[in-house]
């Protein structure tokens, strides 16, 4: 589902009438879950750097782990502060792996840009907000760690900070004006008042947007090198090609799938592209049939091939997601001939 819940049916017949009997019962789910609003989307650790206490709603205190929170909610901190927050849905209450209470938010990737806009700055000069909109969208796909088909990054000061409701209209259109726009070619950063080699002045950016400057111009008076293009976009050369794998792929992905054939949830995917990960973890993109890993030269180089195919694999089955599952299958596969059940 939209929040990260997997769902697994099966029955007699083809797909469509198994969908068809089935739908009944999937569409009250459906109906309690937040889209996201477009190609991609964003993980937040809320308050990451203060450490709740507990979160109570207009019933009382939310319950670890409680779901996706719904209404109003004040959130205490065990320095003593308290914020408030609003949810539809789109934010959970979680435990930390510590233990601890944690607010978790999922949201497309317009939505997030356009909480920080109003988080870090305003909407007063609204080519200042498209600056700021591109500039946040940037540090988020630099700065974010794959998860699950999402970025996921921190709302702290040491990040970006995010609004914990809904944006204003004008700062949502400062999001949706600039849609999947990205620096490339350089790091990307952004201070309120303090401009450096890299790094954009926000209020510096107003200043430049009152004497009629756009939003385009007002980024390249801080970044002139950069290129202004689309993160999503096939042509940005976001996939450089790992020498050797995909065809090292190509030979064993037929014995693979004899081995797997059969299993719970497996499905012969297309071969993927096998592009080099400039930074952070390995990881499969399966919206876009991609694996990203560093080289393929050692035998954990050819399991950590074989762990993002397997995340393919299964990708529309709740295995898909066990990361156990998926490691010891992926070893299984490179150093054994038996059979994955």
């Amino acid at each position: 589902l939209a929040d990260g819940t997997p769902v697994w049916l099966g029955g007699p017949g083809g797909s469509a009438r198994v969908l068809a009997l089935a739908a009944p019962r999937i569409a009250p789910l459906l109906t309690q879950v937040t889209v996201p609003d477009d190609g991609a989307c964003v993980i937040v650790d809320f308050f990451s750097r203060y450490p709740i206490r507990e979160v109570l709603g207009q019933k009382g205190p939310a319950t670890v782990p409680d779901g996706p929170l719904n209404g109003e909610f004040r959130v205490g901190f065990v320095n003593g502060n308290w914020t408030r927050l609003t949810s539809r849905g789109e934010l959970r209450l979680d435990r930390s792996a510590a233990g601890a209470p944690q607010v978790i938010g999922r949201f497309g990737m317009n939505d997030y840009v356009a909480r920080v806009v109003e988080r870090e700055g305003d909407t007063a000069q609204p080519e200042a907000a498209k600056a700021l909109a591109v500039a946040a969208r940037t540090y988020a796909v630099q700065h974010g760690v794959r998860d699950h088909g999402c970025l996921r990054i921190d709302d702290s000061s040491n990040t970006q900070r995010v609004l914990p409701r809904a944006p204003t209209a004008a700062a949502r259109r400062a999001s949706d004006m600039t849609d999947a726009l990205v620096l490339t070619g350089v790091p990307v950063q952004y201070h309120h008042d303090k401009a450096a080699a890299g790094q954009m002045s926000w209020l510096a950016a107003k200043a430049s947007a009152q004497t009629g400057l756009t939003f385009d111009a007002i980024l390249a008076r801080t970044w002139p090198q950069a290129t202004l293009t689309s993160f999503q976009s096939p042509l940005s050369g976001d996939c450089v090609a790992v020498a050797g794998a995909r065809e090292w792929l190509e030979r064993n992905a037929p014995s693979w799938a004899r081995r797997m054939d059969g299993a719970a949830g497996y499905e012969t995917p297309d071969l993927p592209a096998v592009c080099a990960v400039r930074e952070g973890r390995p990881y499969a993109d399966a919206q876009r049939n991609r694996v990203y890993v560093y080289r393929l030269q050692t035998e954990e180089d050819r399991i950590a091939l074989a762990h993002e195919y397997v995340h393919l694999a299964f990708q529309h089955h709740p295995r898909g997601l066990d990361e156990n599952f998926v490691e010891r299958t992926a070893r299984m596969l490179i150093r054994t001939d038996n059979p994955i059940q």
